[in-house]
């Protein structure tokens, strides 16, 4: 079985105003596929990363106003 490499955790929240869940993505600073200077921050997420916080997304309902 192939290793998947994830370097993101994502978080759930929810707004104690609006009650709704958002998503929160950490990122570990010594991933291979993190780089941050002092210009900013780059990540280039792994196939593996986008199919999981995708995933994540399906999970949380879009609200509409």
């Amino acid at each position: 079985m192939e290793k998947k490499q994830i370097y993101v955790k994502i978080q759930i929240e929810k707004d104690t105003d609006t009650e709704q869940l958002t998503l929160k993505a950490k990122f570990d600073p010594d991933a291979p596929n993190f780089f941050q200077d002092n210009y900013g921050i780059s990540w280039i997420p792994t196939p593996a990363e986008l199919e999981f916080i995708n995933e994540a997304f399906k999970m949380i309902p879009s609200y509409k106003k």
